[in-house]
């Protein structure tokens, strides 16, 4: 399970520990707010940070696009 703390600027993954507890996995922290993240195998994420897309690598490395702004969304 994941989810995202958006004014914390985190992303966080659990799972279940061996006697069925949920267990904090790994957290990783961004320099902009998070909106949502989407799995995508292999520890990457697809996260909406900011004004922008990123992927976010198991390193916790954020590769991102140009900033998106509101008319980019509506065309």
């Amino acid at each position: 399970m994941s989810w995202v703390d958006i004014e914390g600027r985190t992303l966080s993954v659990a799972g279940l520990g061996l006697s069925g507890e949920l267990t904090l996995i790994e957290q990783r922290s961004f320099d902009d707010r998070v909106g949502f993240a989407h799995p995508l195998g292999d520890g990457c994420y697809l996260i909406g940070l900011g004004c922008c897309v990123a992927i976010s690598a198991p390193d916790g490395v954020a590769q991102s696009t140009v900033p998106l702004e509101q008319s980019d969304l509506l065309t």
